[in-house]
């Protein structure tokens, strides 16, 4: 069990006690701002014409993905923000909200704006969307623990973090996968991983 559950279960008057700013703040509003101005600008420089009513639709649809988003990677990396300044005040390790609070209100906004944008719009812009809201939660972790792996060789995270960490462990592995497969595909990297490994281990 992590820091964030254990002082959620110390103090339950916390946990489940989310307004819905904090339920907002899970939806990570300025990057939801940025899609939106992206897919405004798609709708609007794109050949043919969409309804407006539809294009209002698609428009919401795509906001409430991303926001989906931006919840289930909160739920995700909740240890993790704990310790972290800029982090720690985010509703799920304030306590604000239980963890599976936020991992049920991240996944059920995915499946709706999905089905919404599948059912009003078309499927093709439904599989997308999926398919960006799958890219976010599982590119990020990926990108995440190859910073993960600089950090940790670097001395950066303390014992005791990596410790109380329930992601560390599911995360950390990748990081070494993701840079030898870089190096696959670039020959000029090839065997990156343990050069950097040599590297670390003569600076330490």
């Amino acid at each position: 069990m992590s820091d964030v559950q254990l002082d959620i279960a110390s103090n339950p008057a916390l946990g489940g006690q989310g307004t819905a700013g904090d339920y907002f703040a899970l939806l990570k509003p300025r990057v939801m701002s940025l899609v939106i101005f992206t897919a405004f600008v798609g709708i609007v420089a794109a050949p043919g014409t969409l309804h407006p009513l539809l294009a209002l639709v698609a428009l919401l649809a795509i906001a409430v993905g991303a926001g989906a988003s931006g919840a289930l990677n909160m739920w995700y990396d909740a240890d993790i923000d704990a310790v972290m300044r800029r982090t720690r005040l985010r509703p799920v390790p304030r306590g604000a909200i239980l963890p599976g609070e936020a991992l049920g209100f991240g996944a059920f906004l995915a499946a709706a704006s999905v089905i919404v944008l599948g059912l009003f719009v078309n499927l093709v812009a439904a599989a997308l969307l999926a398919f960006t809201i799958f890219f976010y939660v599982v590119i990020y972790t990926l990108v995440f623990s190859v910073l993960l792996f600089y950090a940790e060789q670097m001395q950066l995270l303390q014992p005791d973090t990596i410790q109380r960490s329930v992601t560390y462990s599911y995360v950390q592995p990748w990081g070494p996968k993701v840079i030898n497969g870089f190096g696959s595909l670039i020959p000029l990297f090839n065997d990156m991983f343990g050069e950097l490994e040599d590297f670390f281990g003569n600076v330490s």
